[in-house]
């Protein structure tokens, strides 16, 4: 499915996606004015600002969700990596990949750590076999059977294997 959102300051920017993917930008000027280099910055910045609101819109929607979870799990592992914490950020990562999102930086976000510190996690998750390897050089990978023993052991699960929150139990 294909949308696109218009923005209009001063000149017209168009965010194009694709199966809730960012897929094109446009920027054309309106009212017959030139772009010069002021009008493309503006413009960049104007987009940056409204990804950067999508992307912390999603983030606070999540809190609640897996990516709440996560958070949960990170603050009540003080920093260790638990097997409910690996198994968590599993089922996240999977989730995350599936959108074709900015995986690390929403984890990063949600968890409240730098990226590489969440590319370091990411990384002992598929050592210890909680998440699957992803191909060579691309993000990737899904929750393996093992991160969904340790969360239906942990948590109410959904018939996927992924944590419910307390008003997905009522």
């Amino acid at each position: 499915m294909r949308e696109t959102e218009t923005l209009n300051p001063p000149w017209s920017t168009e965010l194009v996606r694709e199966d809730g993917r960012l897929v094109e930008i446009t920027i054309r000027s309106t009212g017959g004015d030139e772009l010069d280099v002021e009008a493309v910055r503006a413009a960049a910045n104007a987009i940056l600002e409204k990804l950067r609101q999508q992307r912390r819109n999603e983030v606070t929607r999540h809190r609640t969700g897996t990516l709440g979870i996560l958070r949960q799990m990170h603050e009540a592992a003080d920093g260790r990596m638990t097997p409910q914490y690996l198994a968590t950020l599993a089922v996240a990562y999977e989730e995350l990949a599936a959108k074709g999102r900015a995986i690390m930086p929403t984890l990063a976000e949600a968890i409240g750590r730098p990226a590489a510190t969440v590319k370091g996690h990411v990384g002992k998750a598929r050592d210890e076999e909680y998440l699957t390897k992803g191909t060579q050089g691309r993000e990737g990978g899904e929750a393996t059977p093992k991160a969904r023993g340790v969360l239906r052991d942990y948590f109410d699960v959904d018939d996927q294997g992924r944590p419910l929150t307390s008003n997905e139990r009522e």
